[in-house]
């Protein structure tokens, strides 16, 4: 089999362990992917331009694409409550309590689909941690 017709059933089946042995062996002299998870990404990035490939899979790699983008961007949200740290094990008690209700806030937002880069839907969030403090 010639090595073009081993790179396209690489493609095709996206085996990254074979394509990762044949660009060493075809081209030691150029950079080689350092992780499985790097090469992945190179050859769903390929199998987009590949007007050769089938719709279904060009429109798979396009959607891992565009997923694995949305799940690089982070966001943090900080919860602190002061009484998690009192000597007093009922307040403790009470500030873990509160502290979980305004984590389940958060966490039900994003559920909900709310973006926390998004100075909107982060203002909403905030309301609903206070929301939820106050209610605990």
């Amino acid at each position: 089999m010639k090595q073009s017709a081993m790179f396209r059933q690489c493609l095709i089946d996206l085996d990254v362990t074979m394509m990762r042995q044949l660009w060493q062996y075809v081209s030691p002299h150029l950079p080689q992917p350092s992780t499985d998870d790097e090469c992945l990404e190179t050859m769903h990035m390929a199998r987009v331009q590949m007007t050769t490939l089938p719709k279904e899979m060009r429109e798979y790699s396009e959607a891992w694409i565009a997923e694995r983008k949305v799940s690089r961007d982070v966001f943090a949200v900080g919860v602190a409550v002061m009484s998690t740290n009192s000597p007093d094990p009922h307040k403790r008690r009470r500030g873990i309590y509160v502290q979980h209700e305004m984590v389940y806030a958060v966490e039900q937002s994003v559920a909900w689909g709310m973006d926390l880069g998004d100075t909107k839907d982060a203002t909403e969030v905030k309301r609903r941690m206070l929301l939820a403090r106050e209610h605990a």
